[in-house]
């Protein structure tokens, strides 16, 4: 099943809790953002020597529209991060900062109302060293929340089963990263097309023709299949459907900009999911995904 192909945004031609919209953001596939304001998009495609720090604002909104199309719940406005990753000396260092995020609703007597959380509570900044070390998270006053242990919330939930907390040598198990190839999900270099390719092949096998010119990768699950539609000049995803039982149940675009001959930087990603389950079964979540402000530097200093 195929709904047509998404526009690929060339200028030369062509969830609530904290980081979790983002880790489906950069790992979707494909990911997108733009350049640093008062530079140009050339200007990304070529970081400085022995650049240090990558950092992206994303801005996620979500809504829910009903199965005749038409939005069921009012939109709520964007929640904003800043994600960044710098290096250290065994690797890179992730964290994830909230810039503005909307208070959450609650029904009440009086209506719909803002619930107001303690903000020692709330945490507005995750930070992960990617060593196997438990991730941190850290309030607006940049005091660290601890999270309660396994024999607190014992304490606190009896009659909930408390999961066991992954060990030590559970979190050794995390995949460090050394090198420096992620930042392709930020900049798309032509160079690596083939590289792009081999790695579509290797999970989907060859294409299997093309639609109105994009490449069409398939690929054949217990109940429905996969497809992915690639632009041919560069070898980067610009659209990615999941089809169970006949019916589309997942539909993501993605839009580049063109930051040179060479190179192109993922602008934006939407992504559409149906609800197949409960009151609202047959609906659609949605989430619309921009990436600005990218920046590739070299800091320096000690790590």
């Amino acid at each position: 099943m195929h709904l047509g192909r998404p526009g690929i945004t060339c200028s030369a031609s062509l969830r609530p809790a904290l980081g979790f919209a983002l880790a489906a953001a950069l790992t979707a596939g494909a990911t997108a953002q733009s350049v640093r304001p008062g530079k140009t998009a050339k200007d990304a495609a070529g970081p400085p020597e022995g650049w240090d720090t990558v950092s992206v604002d994303i801005a996620v909104t979500r809504s829910h529209v009903g199965r005749d199309g038409k939005p069921k719940k009012k939109k709520g406005g964007a929640a904003t991060y800043r994600w960044e990753r710098s290096q250290t000396a065994n690797g890179w260092r992730t964290s994830i900062t909230t810039l503005s995020q909307a208070k959450p609703a609650v029904k009440s007597l009086d209506g719909v109302r803002e619930l107001e959380l303690p903000s020692d509570l709330v945490p507005v900044r995750i930070e992960d060293d990617e060593d196997g070390t438990s991730v941190r998270f850290f309030n607006a006053r940049g005091k660290e929340i601890v999270p309660p242990s396994k024999d607190e919330l014992r304490k606190r939930l009896p009659a909930l089963a408390v999961p066991r907390p992954p060990a030590p040598a559970d979190l050794q198990q995390r995949r460090r990263v050394t090198g420096r190839d992620w930042l392709d999900t930020f900049v798309v270099h032509k160079g690596k097309k083939e590289k792009r390719r081999k790695g579509l092949e290797d999970r989907f096998g060859r294409a299997r023709g093309q639609v109105k010119g994009l490449e069409r990768f398939l690929m054949a699950s217990n109940d429905g299949e996969e497809e992915v539609l690639v632009d041919q000049e560069f070898g980067v995803p610009v659209e990615l459907n999941r089809v169970r039982k006949g019916t589309l149940v997942s539909h993501t675009t993605l839009e580049y900009e063109r930051a040179a001959d060479d190179a192109l930087v993922r602008r934006s990603m939407r992504t559409e999911q149906t609800i197949d389950e409960g009151p609202d079964a047959g609906d659609r979540l949605v989430a619309d995904v921009q990436f600005e402000n990218l920046r590739i530097e070299r800091k320096g200093g000690p790590r």
